[in-house]
């Protein structure tokens, strides 16, 4: 109910939010909508970097860190969830930077793969990327303070500042 009641609000037609969130939502539906593979997990991890990135340095350790405080529910799981994000973040960029190994012989729905002709991530990868994204926005949809901060009326700069202090606070706190 509360996960609804927050993202009805980027659907009014009278009222248009432009945050994080309403960036991260259209890249969920640009995965929902059926793209092919790898542009559907790479729909993802950019959802992923519109909840919790705050600048370009080292974004796959800032966004293995988020995810890690965000759904680690003590410290082992959250190195565990943190080593598992940066390697789902280190396959989103072979996607990206072209650098998928050619597999040889048949290819089947374990293997991520591109070809002129057909491309694939490996179901390993896509699911557990799925159930890390789903965790993160719906978690981050029921944290008030976190609607508060990238909702409020402030430039990207000092939001971004803003942003960080609050992933600071939930690493440190």
């Amino acid at each position: 109910h509360r996960i609804a009641k927050e993202t009805e609000i980027y659907y009014r037609p009278t009222i248009w939010l432009n945050d994080r969130v309403s960036f991260a939502l259209g890249n969920l539906w640009a995965f929902l909508s059926g793209p092919p593979p790898e542009l559907g997990f790479i729909s993802l991890v950019t959802l992923l970097e519109a909840l919790l990135g705050t600048g370009s340095n080292e974004i796959t350790h800032q966004i293995s860190e988020r995810v890690a405080v965000i759904i680690g529910r003590n410290g082992n799981q959250r190195v565990e969830s943190f080593h598992r994000m940066k390697k789902l973040y280190g396959h989103r960029s072979q996607f990206v930077h072209g650098r998928i190994e050619p597999k040889r012989g048949s290819l089947g729905w374990t293997a991520s793969y591109v070809s002129a002709s057909h491309s694939n991530v490996g179901i390993d990868e896509y699911s557990d990327l799925v159930d890390v994204s789903a965790d993160v926005l719906s978690k981050l949809l029921r944290d008030r303070e976190y609607l508060e901060i990238v909702r409020a009326k402030k430039k990207e700069g000092q939001i971004n500042g803003d942003v960080a202090e609050y992933f600071l606070k939930l690493l440190l706190g």
